[in-house]
């Protein structure tokens, strides 16, 4: 069979397994177990290669940073920054659709999955009782993609200019109709669903709104300049890293 039916159909498995458990793990289990089946894989290679992938620093870097990043989300939630944060974009832009969008846009700017969950309890409280909880979480992941599609600060951006040969400048500008659209399209099936009115009134003293905004989401921003600031830099630092820093800063500051 071709490898690349065989892949569709592990994939196929996956969703299938995920319909019929609801459960992740046990989807990736079944689409592992296919894997090895359909390409033959002999047993012992098969358990050598988990075992290394579970050691390999990926992919310990990947579970640091899921728990690196909900600490962080902790502590914010403890000094009540989202929330703040929250309620003055909410003033400023005095559009709940508007600021469903955009927070984890912004946020998602930092290439990590799990800032999903700090999208999410922002997409929360905007889209409030007007979207069902699957329909806040696919929204927080969606609008969360938006950057990755287009933006160089992701390995697969970064590769796909590599072997393309294609300018930065270019590749951006040429995928920006196709950034309309996919926002078009999130805004269509989820965001009009919400009202615009905030139930609020809007901002009295902006200023103040955007010091409150700088105030909450500061730790966001720190760890995103430090990621994009140093990319070009002979040292760049790591997502991990650059979390662990900020993390150690609103401690300190805190």
């Amino acid at each position: 069979m071709d490898s690349g039916l065989i892949l569709l159909l592990v994939f196929v498995i996956i969703i299938i397994g995920l319909n019929l458990t609801k459960k992740l793990y046990w989807a990736m289990i079944s689409g592992i177990i296919a894997t090895v089946l359909l390409f033959k894989i002999p047993p012992l290679v098969s358990i050598k290669t988990a075992g290394l992938t579970l050691i390999k620093w990926e992919t310990l870097e990947v579970v640091f940073i899921l728990y690196a990043v909900t600490y962080l989300q902790r502590l914010m939630d403890n000094k009540g920054a989202l929330r703040s944060a929250q309620k003055s974009i909410n003033a400023l832009t005095n559009n709940r659709r508007l600021n469903t969008m955009l927070s984890p846009m912004v946020i998602g700017l930092l290439p990590s999955a799990a800032v999903v969950k700090i999208c999410g309890d922002i997409v929360d409280q905007s889209a409030g009782k007007y979207l069902t909880t699957v329909e806040k979480s696919v929204t927080a992941s969606y609008f969360r993609h938006v950057s990755e599609s287009f933006l160089p600060t992701y390995s697969s951006i970064i590769i796909a200019l590599s072997l393309s040969g294609i300018s930065t400048s270019s590749f951006i500008i040429g995928m920006l109709p196709m950034v309309s659209a996919q926002i078009l399209a999130g805004y269509i099936v989820y965001i009009r669903k919400i009202p615009k009115d905030t139930g609020v009134p809007g901002s009295t003293d902006r200023k103040k709104d955007i010091m409150n905004i700088l105030q909450g989401l500061w730790p966001i921003f720190i760890i995103i300049l430090l990621i994009l600031g140093t990319a070009s830099t002979p040292f760049p630092v790591k997502t991990l890293w650059a979390i662990v820093i900020v993390i150690a800063l609103y401690i300190i500051i805190s």
